[in-house]
């Protein structure tokens, strides 16, 4: 384990990324010091950034709704496909079709996390599997020319995180790195446990002295300028041209790596490649306990009867084979008014309503109190693809549960089940 310390003076040429704080990187052997700045005094185009990053923000929501309802039904068909499949090469293509999709949704979480600030849960994650689904994606997708090593120092195994915004994250820096290396180069991948001490996190914004996991991410490439260096984490900045990149990439990275209360450091000079390092509060005893826990089955259900109010027609499919799959009865309708005549219909026999709140011809919140006033005793689960947008269970008269979309199957069978027996 390294302890980054009184000893370590390779600061020289580093961004800290922490907002609104200053640096001075002291240069031992010329006696000099440089101050950095992050995020560089106010520019003129700041107040533009700003309201480019609200409309970014109404823009997430409304794509969030619709790639959501895209999402969903390819999870849930994933999982009935998984019990149907048991020869190698088709496990294999139904893994890669998985991962696709929780990276898609990971980019529709990523534009939201840096727009809205939203937090997801973080659970207990193997490092070493998650820098191997890196690497993977690495290999199948950069150019030859670039030799990737990863290495994991002993020691390094679980940690608490949001698997897919750490991914997340690790990606960014490493496209921000292959791009750093047109004509080839080296990418290296590490991952370490580091003991901060008092010394390093004064001279560190954002960062507090402890046990930390550092992941490096290390190329040969390019290297940055100081006037580049100092703008890298703004939003928008960037110095692709032809449209190639968004400017996100890096001030996204920082947003999660932030949100896991951690830091991000970078060293770079022109001509000397670029090594950026994560750090993360360990947390590795609690994780490992939880990882070691073995997965359990989805509970299945026993006989109740469903009503599933959707109005895209794959999800409410999905969504009623699945639960039908699993020991309910479902009925499903497209929309709140169809819904409120077929609860009218049984009102004692509906043990549960899993109901979108954007659905046509009536909103969810007309839906969820029509269905209340029918049947007060129904338990109701109110599912949305708008992540981050506040709802309000008070005013929803009973609302049991809150489903974000797009959900796992084992998400919605475990919450139904708890819903139905609480």
């Amino acid at each position: 384990m390294k302890s980054l310390g009184s000893s370590h003076r390779d600061v020289r040429s580093a961004t800290l990324a922490s907002p609104g704080s200053q640096f001075a990187t002291p240069e031992s052997a010329a006696g000099n010091l440089a101050v950095l700045e992050f995020p560089p005094p106010q520019r003129p185009d700041r107040a533009q950034a700003h309201l480019e990053l609200e409309a970014l923000g109404s823009l997430a929501g409304g794509m969030a709704q619709d790639l959501t309802n895209i999402f969903t039904p390819i999870l849930m068909s994933i999982e009935l496909l998984d019990e149907q499949l048991h020869d190698a090469e088709s496990r294999r293509l139904l893994t890669v079709v998985e991962e696709s999709a929780r990276r898609g949704v990971a980019m529709v979480r990523q534009i939201l996390s840096f727009s809205r600030g939203l937090d997801h849960p973080q659970d207990a994650i193997d490092l070493r599997h998650l820098l191997e689904d890196v690497r993977r994606l690495i290999a199948g997708t950069f150019p030859r020319s670039i030799e990737l090593v990863v290495e994991i120092a002993p020691g390094v195994t679980h940690m608490r995180a949001d698997a897919s915004e750490l991914h997340q994250a690790i990606v960014n820096l490493c496209v921000n790195a292959r791009d750093a290396m047109p004509g080839g180069g080296r990418l290296l991948l590490r991952a370490e446990m580091i003991d901060v001490d008092d010394e390093f996190a004064s001279l560190t914004p954002g960062a507090r002295a402890g046990r930390y996991v550092a992941i490096a991410i290390d190329d040969t490439g390019c290297g940055m300028t100081p006037a580049v260096r100092e703008r890298i984490f703004e939003p928008f900045f960037t110095t692709k041209s032809g449209g190639h990149s968004s400017g996100l990439g890096l001030p996204t990275a920082l947003s999660i790596v932030n949100a896991h209360g951690g830091f991000l450091t970078v060293h770079s000079d022109a001509g000397r490649g670029t090594s950026c390092r994560i750090f993360l509060p360990d947390a590795a005893a609690s994780a490992e306990a939880d990882g070691e826990r073995p997965a359990a089955d989805p509970p299945r259900g026993r006989d109740e009867l469903i009503l599933v109010v959707d109005d895209e027609a794959s999800i409410r499919s999905m969504t009623a084979q699945l639960l039908r799959t699993y020991g309910y009865r479902v009925v499903a309708t497209r929309n709140g008014t169809d819904a409120v005549t077929e609860l009218a219909r049984r009102p004692d026999e509906v043990a549960a309503v899993l109901t979108d709140l954007a659905t046509p011809a009536v909103d969810g919140t007309w839906t969820i109190r029509a269905l209340k006033t029918i049947a007060p005793g129904v338990k109701l689960i109110a599912a949305t693809g708008l992540e981050g947008t506040p709802v309000v269970v008070d005013d929803m008269h009973g609302v049991s549960a809150v489903l974000p979309k797009p959900y796992r199957p084992e998400s919605l069978l475990l919450l139904l089940r708890r819903v139905l027996d609480n």
